[in-house]
């Protein structure tokens, strides 16, 4: 079966304009290859589009969902490369977000894990985002790693990390250049339909902290069995 073929353009923002803008190649997930009970909603998807007016204050086609353990968000979806992240500290908040079309059919599915650390300063959200073929991302390769823009507001730079079991990663940290706004590094990696991601942020203190945390985070496999 031949799959779509799509970019992504993530973007993370402190003020004004600034941030980087980071593309990524994926695979779209076949539509039966999510099994989970996340196929239930397809009914009262189908309702929300036939109930949905212009002056509503809400969109058709969303799901939301929280979860006591990562376990039950994984069975949620039911997708089998879908893996554990492993984190080093039981969440705090687990959630599924999830799009779908006027039929029903699962688009887009995202999900997340926070937890915070250090007397809450260090904050960390966990992510897992996929695509399935019923999305209407087009179908085309574009690779381009990242770009950066440069304000009084902050300063962004990459390098890549690889762990001890030789995943790489891409590792964003963008540094305030105020008093308003915390410090963060993003991390990603692609796993042929699947983006992880793990965004921490952190006081410019705290910064030698953040990285140890981030550090303890891939190298406990992240995505692993």
């Amino acid at each position: 079966m031949l799959r779509k073929n799509w970019h992504r353009k993530l973007s993370a923002r402190l003020s004004g304009n600034q941030g980087y803008r980071l593309t990524e190649q994926l695979n779209n997930v076949p539509d039966a290859e999510i099994t989970g009970t996340i196929q239930n909603e397809k009914q009262n998807i189908i309702k929300q589009y036939e109930s949905y007016l212009p002056t509503n204050s809400w969109s058709p086609g969303s799901i939301s969902k929280s979860f006591s353990s990562e376990k039950d968000a994984l069975a949620y979806i039911g997708y089998k490369n879908l893996r554990s992240f492993a984190l080093p500290q039981k969440a705090d908040s687990i959630s599924v977000n999830a799009t779908a079309d006027k039929k029903g059919n699962i688009c887009y599915i995202s999900l997340s894990e926070l937890y915070s650390c250090a007397d809450g300063q260090i904050n960390v959200t966990a992510a897992a985002d996929l695509y399935t073929e019923s999305s209407n991302i087009g179908s085309y390769i574009d690779m381009d790693y990242p770009s950066y823009e440069e304000t009084p507001d902050a300063v962004s730079t990459n390098e890549l990390y690889t762990t001890a079991s030789g995943d790489t990663w891409q590792l964003i940290t963008t540094t305030s250049q105020g008093d308003d706004f915390n410090d963060s590094i993003d991390a990603y990696r692609t796993e042929d339909t699947i983006l992880y991601g793990i965004h921490i942020g952190y006081p410019s203190n705290l910064k030698e902290s953040a990285q140890a945390e981030l550090k303890k985070i891939l190298e406990n496999g992240i995505g692993q069995n």
